[in-house]
């Protein structure tokens, strides 16, 4: 009887370390991938300056227009909030 308990408790606390180690691990891939979408204009500009062109290999130039659009929404977003204050 005790046994077959500790099996059960044994094969509860493996399933929950199993969901923790999984759900973990989407987490660290989130956020790798939205680093890695945040950094590439940073990385293919440097890889342009240094002559490097492949870094531009996996991305399309619409990826680098919509960087640049995101980029201007929100210099425009933060001056306009400054208009608004009055410290423009």
């Amino acid at each position: 009887m005790f046994s077959a308990l500790w099996d059960l408790f044994g094969s509860m606390v493996r399933a929950l370390f199993d969901l923790g180690g999984a759900v973990l691990r989407v987490v660290f891939q989130l956020f790798s991938a939205v680093a890695s979408a945040i950094f590439w204009p940073f990385r293919a500009t440097w890889g342009l300056v240094s002559g490097n062109w492949g870094s531009l290999g996996p991305w399309t130039p619409a990826y680098l227009g919509v960087c640049v659009v995101v980029f201007l929404a929100l210099v425009g977003l933060l001056l306009y909030g400054r208009w608004k204050r009055g410290r423009l």
